[in-house]
C-alpha cells in the first residue's frame, strides 16, 4: 500500500451530495433542523470517506451534475426550521445568516 493512502490524516468525510447543493435543488432551504440534520450531520449515506486530494479536487457538484450555490437562495420557507433565530433572520447551521422571505 502506498504511504498516502496508509494514515487517516489523509482523508476527508465527503458529502456525497454537497450542502449547498442540497440547498438549492433540493429545497433544503425550506426544511426542518432536525431533516437537514439527519442527511448531512450524521455518519449515514451522505457521508463516505474519501482520499483528501480526490475530495478537494472533485468540486461541488451534485449528483446530476450541478453545483449549488446557497446565495441564489439567500432565504427560507415557512417549514424551515433552524438551530437559533434572531428577528427575521435565521442561523442556517452552516455559519451563514438567510432571510426569513423574499
Amino acid at each position: 500500500m502506498e504511504a498516502r493512502y496508509s494514515s487517516s490524516a489523509n482523508f476527508h468525510a465527503d458529502h456525497f451530495e454537497p450542502l449547498a447543493w442540497l440547498w438549492e435543488h433540493r429545497e433544503f432551504n425550506n426544511v426542518a433542523h432536525s431533516t437537514r440534520l439527519a442527511k448531512c450531520g450524521g455518519v449515514g449515506e451522505n457521508l463516505r470517506p474519501m482520499w483528501g486530494p480526490d475530495n478537494s479536487g472533485k468540486g461541488a457538484k451534485g449528483p446530476d451534475g450541478r453545483v449549488g450555490e446557497y446565495m441564489r437562495k439567500p432565504w427560507v420557507g415557512p417549514s424551515f426550521t433552524g438551530p437559533s433565530s434572531s428577528g427575521d433572520l435565521m442561523d442556517a447551521g452552516y455559519g451563514a445568516t438567510f432571510r426569513m422571505s423574499i
